[in-house]
């Protein structure tokens, strides 16, 4: 897989390398299989994806504790000492 992204670097970082005609040379110049070759000169993404076994979904929980609000609640309604200093 190191070799596919070195290779995805590559085209994206060298401006003489976003043809069509170009890419294909470039690809076909790699020890890449056919397969991921051909989903890099179509620029077929999904196939590319299913190859590399690469999943794209992203998790984001956010668990509320009510532990939380009752500690804040608790400071807010917590009296408070008023400390006067005379000199």
């Amino acid at each position: 897989m190191s070799k596919v992204i070195q290779v995805l670097e590559q085209l994206g970082q060298d401006a003489s390398l976003q043809t069509q005609t170009s890419i294909k040379s470039h690809v076909a110049n790699t020890e890449l299989n056919n397969e991921v070759t051909e989903a890099i000169i179509n620029k077929d993404e999904t196939s590319l994806k299913n190859l590399l076994n690469i999943s794209t979904q992203t998790w984001c929980v956010v668990i509320h504790t009510p532990e939380d609000d009752e500690s804040e609640e608790d400071e807010k309604n917590k009296p408070q000492d008023n400390i006067a200093v005379n000199g």
